[in-house]
């Protein structure tokens, strides 16, 4: 096989030299990704940024919402958010197989939720152009798996604050800023992972770029020990922006409550009883550690009318000798800031992944709790490698992909032991990793991840 330097110098399109050289099977993949990208002609064809271009590519979020006026104040940057790369592979791999398209100068590294067989991230590029052509990865295969890479735009008027303790509301932050310039909206964000570091982070859109600019250059005071820190918001499409996602969320966050202090033994059906005296109740959650279990002391409701919400913030409540602490949920995370669709797999699997599993499941009781959505090739408790403990996750094979389609139905609504299992499909997982005889895969919490508090997992 020619190697990648060999491969980059037939192309027109890619031929800026090499930072780094690749580990051997990151260059293998990009002569695949480059042999199917030339189809025969010898040279790769990048994708050029375009308005009507954009649209297309993310043609998959502005589906399912409403369409949307451009954001007037959004630029396109040297930015690249992606996902598909091997899940062992270090910041300095990945820096060598993206320098093929230019000269990088930072990369942040992220385990993606659910497909622990890749590994997702940022990189970040000198010049636009660079990022531009790494974009061409998008949709193509590496190592067998779909690459998906997004360019990140600036919101210029459009600010991210982080490092916010934990105490700070929306009008203090708000008049800390609004001597830069008008502010038009504030929005603070409480991640899982803020919530065991006592920090958050939040956006501030100010009524111009020059406002948003200002706030950049801006001193600002110590909270806590620690400086805020701040920059613009970036995003990973043009179709819509975080504002968009925030408006079609506000409706059902009124009518939600967040409880906090609550014992390890609670279930969802009984947090439902607590409070259903307050109105008629939607959805209830018990947040849990998607590879144990177990919980995280804190969880939500949502009723069906948002006039029940008071009733509930009155309530002193007790649990087990826990004394419940009850708020108005908060804003829920913005899902353009990361947008990567789920990827396109070629050959689709028959495989679920399940999360949020008590720890006392086993291979048979998980058999016959999901043969009521079709025949069962194979049903797989994992487990931990030393100590043989479950890890609160499991996998299921079926023989068809329709019983696939009527498991992932029950996501979250399905019921065992009084919580809800989470049920998502298997896209990338190789099935050797799935065999009683082989490795176990080890979901990633993201609470022992402490590079980011920006990356939410679903619980």
């Amino acid at each position: 096989m020619p190697t990648i330097n060999r491969l980059l110098s037939q192309s027109t399109t890619l031929a800026r030299p090499s930072l780094h050289p690749p580990p051997t099977h990151l260059a293998e993949s990009l002569s695949l990704v480059l042999r199917q990208t030339t189809r025969g002609t010898g040279k790769c064809s990048v994708l050029r940024f375009n308005a009507s271009a954009s649209r297309a590519t993310y043609s998959t979020l502005s589906s399912i919402r409403a369409a949307t006026k451009a954001h007037t104040l959004m630029r396109r940057t040297g930015e690249i958010v992606f996902r598909g790369l091997p899940h062992d592979v270090d910041e300095d791999e990945v820096e060598g197989f993206f320098s093929q398209f230019g000269e990088v100068l930072g990369v942040d590294l992220k385990e993606v939720s659910y497909t622990v067989t890749v590994a997702g991230g940022y990189v970040r590029f000198a010049s636009l152009e660079s990022a531009e052509k790494a974009s061409a990865l998008d949709g193509k295969e590496v190592l067998r798996r779909p690459m998906s890479v997004r360019v990140l735009y600036e919101l210029t008027d459009t600010i991210h604050v982080g490092n916010i303790p934990l105490g700070v509301d929306e009008d203090r932050l708000k008049a800390l800023f609004s001597p830069c310039g008008e502010v038009i909206d504030v929005k603070i964000q409480q991640s899982l992972t803020s919530e065991t570091r006592g920090r958050k982070y939040g956006f501030i859109r100010f009524a111009t770029a020059t406002a948003a600019s200002k706030a950049l250059k801006s001193e600002r005071p110590l909270f806590g020990g620690q400086r805020l820190t701040v920059h613009l918001a970036k995003q990973a499409t043009t179709d819509l922006t975080l504002w968009d996602n925030y408006a079609e969320t506000d409706e059902w966050t009124a009518r939600s409550i967040r409880i906090s202090n609550l014992p390890p033994q609670v279930t969802e059906d009984q947090l439902r009883a607590e409070f259903e005296y307050c109105g008629a109740i939607n959805l209830t959650r018990v947040w849990r550690v998607l590879s144990t279990g177990n919980s995280l002391g804190f969880g939500f409701i949502q009723f069906v009318s948002p006039v029940s919400v008071p009733r509930a913030l009155e309530a002193t409540k007790e649990i087990a000798g826990h004394p419940l602490r009850v708020q108005r949920f908060g804003s829920v995370r913005p899902s353009v800031l990361e947008y990567v669709p789920p990827p396109a797999d070629p050959s689709p699997t028959n495989s679920i992944f399940i999360g949020r599993l008590p720890q006392d499941m086993n291979n048979t009781r998980l058999r016959r709790l999901f043969e009521r959505f079709g025949k069962i090739r194979r049903a797989l408790v994992v487990r931990d490698v030393v100590e043989g403990k479950s890890r609160g996750c499991a996998y299921v094979d079926f023989e068809s992909p329709e019983a696939v389609e009527r498991a992932v139905q029950h996501h979250s609504r399905l019921m065992i032991d009084g919580n809800s299992v989470s049920i998502k499909r298997s896209y990338s997982l190789p099935k050797s990793q799935r065999d009683a005889d082989s490795t176990y895969v080890y979901p990633r919490d993201p609470l022992d991840d402490g590079r980011s508090e920006s990356w939410e997992q679903d619980y």
